[in-house]
């Protein structure tokens, strides 16, 4: 509601001695399939009704994933929403502490180790070389961006992840193992820092 937000709102704050924005994020229509939300063609989604299905993360996600600085209407594709929640939220980024967590509780007594130095140090500076590219999406308000930019950084865990393989590892190699573990799971902290902004 651009007008509200444009104009009564930094009105209120004027009066009331607060300081007004400085800028605006501005977006148009949300859409779902293509079509403008209708209670009669059934594309109407209240906000409890999707509470009682899902997770407001998900939409969170998927919606910031849309945004750009542009006035463009923003498309609720259900079958899109549902394979990039499945997909990136839960096959790329969960899977991280998923896979991570589990093995260092079963085989090093839930302890983190030390860094692999070798590829395990190039990897977190390789993930550490997005946090500028995200700043600075967020920074212009290209929302979607950083959430590309986010799941980039995340692929990199994830490579590395299945070169190292610790969960083939842990018995033959167990300090090689334990170090991939507590290195990817030091990147996931980056990458769940950067995405809770």
């Amino acid at each position: 509601i651009t007008y509200f937000h444009a104009i009564f709102w930094p009105a209120l704050l004027m009066a009331s001695g607060y300081r007004t924005p400085t800028r605006l994020l501005v977006h148009g229509f949300l859409t779902v399939n293509g079509q403008k939300m209708s209670k009669s063609r059934g594309t109407f989604i209240t906000a409890a009704n999707y509470l009682k299905h899902f997770d407001p993360q998900y939409l969170r996600f998927y919606l910031a994933s849309k945004l750009d600085s542009s006035i463009v209407d923003i498309d609720l594709q259900v079958d899109d929403f549902v394979n990039r929640i499945n997909s990136d939220l839960v096959g790329k980024l969960a899977n991280i502490p998923s896979r991570t967590t589990s093995l260092l509780t079963r085989h090093f007594g839930g302890q983190l180790g030390s860094i692999d130095e070798a590829e395990g140090r190039a990897m977190l500076e390789q993930v550490l070389s997005y946090v500028p590219r995200i700043e600075s999406a967020y920074e212009a308000r290209e929302i979607g961006m950083a959430v590309r930019h986010l799941m980039e950084a995340v692929g990199e865990i994830n490579t590395y992840l299945q070169r190292s393989a610790p969960w083939q590892t842990f018995s033959s190699a167990p300090d090689s193992a334990h170090k991939a573990l507590t290195t990817a799971l030091n990147a996931f902290r980056i990458v769940a820092t950067l995405s809770s902004a």
